[in-house]
């Protein structure tokens, strides 16, 4: 459906390390949500984009749900 993966599509890299920025720069914690309603082998990269994004906000000391 789409021309490039949606890892490549989503910038949760990005995402991540501004709200380190946010949290260095207020003091104040920063909370990811990240859900995931995409639960069949159709939508793997969906869910593997997901798993990395979590452990990216988690490595950076982000509580993420």
């Amino acid at each position: 459906m789409y021309e490039k993966p949606v890892k490549e599509m989503v910038p949760y890299l990005e995402l991540a390390r501004e709200a380190g920025k946010a949290y260095r720069d207020t003091g104040k914690p920063v909370v990811a949500v990240l859900p995931n309603p995409k639960r069949s082998p159709d939508h793997a990269d969906v869910m593997e984009m997901m798993a990395v994004a979590r452990q990216k906000f988690f490595r950076a000391g982000h509580p993420c749900f």
